[in-house]
């Protein structure tokens, strides 16, 4: 009889404990689950933003979210309790050790923060608004960050400027009012203009195209004194010296092309009232359109006189050439 009693205990006991086992599973099956990544928009994580199913718990803010465009990591044992705590019925089997969170944020990148800083220098320094001012930063600068979806501004607080164009300019960016982030940059501005720049080597005499020459800005303290700032007096002059790729275009680098070089053949053409003859000759100078150069006739071996009127081309004419050719 006593046997029996043992036996009917211990069937009570596993028929508790299968009850407990199976009581506990349907609570972890019906719980809620732990996301291993999240990202918030606003200052707070709650429950809702860690757990799937938090139900009427969602909305229980945790702790503070990182700054805008930060991660943060937050163990995920140091969610136990908060869990329990709120009534969420939650088992961390360990395959969750940290969960990581993003806030979200609206990036000012680093060109449009060089806007602002340049127009805070401009300002400062009195100039036209429209000049061209580069502003570089040192290598440790960052794009700013502000809550996403908010309306926002950027604005220089303070700006420490130097003579050399070194500044240090502390920004704030501001959301609806309130002050989000502010960071310090430091870097070189230097007031600069848009001029040509030669693509590719330009070798001498070559004439010059719009390919060989593109605009590129340069710091208006090292301009040479005699640049040329035009296109329209670049394209389609000659080189009268070699040409180095990226370098500026000074007026001494250019001439009017030359259609007749020193020691070619060409057609000498005499014009006269009812006459009209051509022979053979050969320049004795270089010449552009319209210069004058000397020339020997082949046939009579007189040196003349004539206009430059076209590639190994001149002309002999009772009215004489136009201009002398530079020697």
């Amino acid at each position: 009889m006593i046997d029996t009693l043992i036996q009917r205990m211990f069937l009570a006991l596993a028929i508790v404990i299968g009850l407990f086992v199976a009581s506990a599973g349907f609570a972890r099956a019906q719980g809620v689950t732990l996301r291993p990544h999240v990202t918030v928009t606003g200052p707070l994580v709650t429950l809702g933003d860690l757990f799937e199913r938090a139900g009427g718990a969602a909305s229980v803010a945790v702790f503070r979210a990182p700054d805008p465009g930060q991660t943060g990591t937050v163990r995920a044992t140091r969610l136990e309790d908060v869990a329990r705590m709120n009534g969420l019925s939650w088992y961390n089997d360990g395959l969750i050790a940290a969960v990581t969170v993003t806030r979200a944020s609206q990036r000012i990148e680093l060109n449009e923060v060089g806007d602002v800083i340049a127009k805070a220098i401009k300002q400062r320094m009195d100039v036209d608004p429209d000049d061209d001012l580069s502003v570089t930063f040192d290598g440790n600068a960052r794009p700013m960050h502000a809550p996403a979806g908010a309306d926002l501004s950027v604005k220089v607080e303070r700006l420490e400027l130097a003579a050399s164009g070194n500044f240090t300019a502390e920004l704030i960016a501001e959301s609806n009012g309130v002050k989000t982030e502010r960071v310090i940059y430091r870097g070189m501005a230097v007031q600069t203009i848009a001029l040509p720049h030669v693509i590719r080597d330009i070798p001498r005499n070559a004439i010059v195209s719009s390919s060989d020459v593109e605009i590129k800005k340069v710091a208006r303290s090292r301009l040479p004194r005699d640049v040329v700032f035009d296109m329209a007096e670049i394209v389609g002059q000659a080189a009268r010296r070699n040409l180095s790729a990226g370098s500026l275009i000074r007026s001494i680098d250019l001439e009017v092309p030359k259609l007749v070089r020193r020691g070619d053949i060409i057609t000498i053409t005499f014009k006269k009232p009812g006459l009209n003859l051509s022979v053979r000759g050969r320049a004795l100078g270089d010449g552009a359109l319209g210069e004058a150069i000397s020339v020997v006739n082949d046939r009579s071996n007189r040196v003349l006189e004539a206009a430059v009127t076209g590639a190994a081309t001149v002309t002999v004419s009772p009215a004489g050439p136009t201009k002398i050719a530079a020697r």
